[in-house]
């Protein structure tokens, strides 16, 4: 019983995970755009993105990810 409660709970982290690197990947792809396509500087977008909300770092990073293929291990 415990063993397929662990299962339960490895499978739902998974899930998880996997929402967030896609839902990431999708927001690199957009500050990809706004960087690349439209020529906004990093501080620009995180400007248009709310400055509490992400960081040039965080930017850096996100735009990273868009190079990830959807569902793929993101690292």
């Amino acid at each position: 019983r415990r063993e397929g409660w662990a299962v339960n709970v490895l499978t739902a982290l998974g899930e998880r995970d996997g929402a967030v690197r896609d839902a990431e990947r999708r927001a690199g792809e957009a500050l990809q755009t706004m960087t690349i396509d439209e020529g906004l500087s990093l501080r620009d977008a995180v400007a248009w993105c709310g400055s509490g909300a992400l960081t040039v770092r965080e930017v850096t990073r996100l735009r990273q990810l868009a190079h990830d293929p959807p569902g793929g291990s993101g690292r």
